[in-house]
């Protein structure tokens, strides 16, 4: 078959920073409220709604879409193609091809650093000949061969929200936001920087924060709150020498290096912290996998919460995020020293963990 497709091209090439352009996020399950809220925050999105995708929310936006690359809790931003065809063999006509095909030229001119090296389709039925064939036209058309393990290129094609056709969603980053750049010092265990990104703003960020992050592992929930706003003091606490190293190295790629006091202590020492000096703690404390054991973890967890009412005044914010459901929920039946405002599960790399948020009283 031949094509007069052409990528790149001022012809064809659709001005997607100037008209609006239907764009749906994708996001952890458990998150979308705070999703919501962010792009409800961007200038130029409109029509934020949910069409039945457990973890993802559409749009329409009018902007510049390098903007939407710094989305914090979101996993990645996808355009939009609806194609009113009956089934995808028909997506091979040329029309339609030249669409996806200026999707894709959007995605290489918005990752200059890096740009797309190949191809990996997701549909029910990948492995079809129909798929086959438009992958092979794709390739033809843009020079990106298919790679369903590594391809950085990712389309999406499913049967239209609204019925009657058929969606091809193409992702404008060619790597998750979720992956941070800064992330560059390896420690297991790491917390998903979109979850982050979602206690920051449960912690509602202010100027005046003293941030406390005990059991600070590599860094992520003090390098994402401090990428939302400036903060009066940060302090990563973390009885790993191994875990702060990482923590540095993450603060120093994000800039960060001089903003934060790290520090390689073992909370059972009841003089590490000081009274009343942080208004907002976080903890992402060991599930018992990476790190730890379940049967560690009671001991760990009522420490947690003891030295955690040592550091805060009434009124303060303390967001813990674990997977240990009963044993928090039996923590905080027991305690006086805190009282649990906001309590939900997201899941993330087969965990099903729940964060809790909570505000210490007298």
């Amino acid at each position: 078959m031949e094509h007069s497709c052409r990528i790149g091209s001022e012809e064809t090439s659709p001005p997607y920073d100037g008209r609006p352009v239907e764009l749906t996020a994708t996001f952890l399950p458990g998150l979308a409220p705070f999703v919501r809220a962010e792009l409800n925050e961007i200038g130029g999105v409109r029509g934020v709604r949910d069409l039945g995708q457990r973890s993802e929310l559409s749009f329409g936006y009018r902007g510049p879409l390098r903007e939407l690359f710094n989305l914090r809790t979101v996993l990645a931003p996808y355009r939009v193609l609806s194609f009113g065809v009956p089934r995808p063999r028909t997506l091979l006509a040329s029309e339609h091809l030249q669409r996806i095909v200026d999707a894709v030229s959007t995605v290489q001119t918005l990752n200059p650093d890096l740009p797309p090296r190949s191809i990996r389709i997701d549909a029910a039925g990948s492995d079809s000949a129909t798929y086959a064939r438009i992958a092979a036209e794709l390739e033809n058309l843009t020079g990106l061969p298919r790679d369903q393990e590594e391809g950085n290129c990712h389309l999406r094609f499913r049967r239209s929200s609204a019925g009657g056709g058929w969606d091809v969603l193409v992702r404008l980053s060619t790597r998750p936001l979720s992956l941070r750049e800064w992330r560059t010092g390896g420690y297991p265990g790491g917390l998903n920087a979109t979850i982050a990104a979602a206690i920051v703003r449960m912690t509602r960020p202010s100027a005046h924060d003293h941030y406390l992050n005990l059991m600070c592992g590599s860094g992520t929930l003090l390098v994402e709150r401090l990428l939302a706003a400036p903060v009066a003091r940060a302090v990563g606490i973390d009885y790993s020498d191994a875990a702060i190293g990482a923590a540095r190295t993450n603060l120093r790629a994000a800039g960060l290096g001089r903003t934060t006091q790290l520090l390689a202590a073992d909370l059972r020492d009841a003089d590490v912290l000081e009274p009343m000096a942080f208004n907002v703690v976080v903890s992402d404390p060991p599930w018992g996998d990476k790190h730890g054991s379940h049967r560690e973890n009671r001991e760990l967890y009522d420490m947690l919460l003891r030295r955690a009412a040592t550091a805060a005044p009434p009124g303060a914010t303390l967001v813990v995020i674990t997977p240990e459901v009963r044993l928090m929920n039996g923590l905080l039946k027991a305690t006086k020293e805190w009282k649990a405002e906001q309590h939900f599960q997201v899941d993330a790399k087969g965990h099903h963990p729940h964060i809790y948020a909570m505000r210490r009283v007298r």
